[in-house]
């Protein structure tokens, strides 16, 4: 992963370096080949979901490290199993996804390959009956194959991105309760 960034770092400075040396006005280097690249502002909607993301992550954070630091690095994964409980409405995952889950992961679907690996349905105590959409098995695929494969913080952290900022909140306040006896 390294060698990459060293081999796009190179890229790119041999690409300033022939830039400078050329005819073209530095000012036009900078805005048109290295500005348009390196920064756009962004929307006010995506910087408010980015600080909803930090603020409500480190409150739950915090939340779940009160509630669990004599166990000492459980605290994630007691959060982790929380947000796959709540997500899937308090249904066991081994009888598969409910469409609260779906939607929450919908949204990354138009990102995500035709081609992912095959979900670890076998895991499964029942299989999914009938035609399902393409978005669902794409679902499948990340939360089965991949996602299930990655650390709980990380798990946690994957989770918390895809939820809106509603959801975060509504996640908090069933977590507040559920955990204040």
């Amino acid at each position: 992963m390294v060698s990459i960034y060293r081999h796009e770092i190179t890229t790119m400075t041999t690409l300033a370096t022939q830039l400078k040396q050329s005819s073209i006005p530095l000012l036009l280097i900078n805005q048109e080949f290295f500005g348009k690249r390196s920064y756009n502002p962004q929307s006010h909607i995506l910087l408010s979901d980015i600080r909803n993301y930090v603020n409500t992550f480190n409150i739950t954070q915090q939340m779940y490290k009160d509630q669990w630091l004599n166990d000492g690095e459980t605290w994630a994964d007691w959060w982790s199993n929380d947000l796959y409980g709540w997500g899937n409405q308090h249904h066991p995952i081994m009888n598969g996804y409910v469409e609260k889950m779906y939607s929450i992961w919908e949204k990354f679907t138009p990102l995500w390959s035709n081609y992912m690996r095959v979900p670890n349905y076998h895991l499964l105590a029942q299989l999914p009956s009938g035609r399902r959409s393409l978005s669902h098995y794409k679902i499948d695929c990340f939360l089965y194959s991949y996602l299930d494969n990655k650390t709980s913080i990380q798990q946690i952290r994957s989770f918390w991105g895809a939820l809106t900022a509603a959801q975060r909140r509504e996640f908090i306040s069933w977590a507040n309760g559920e955990h204040s006896n």
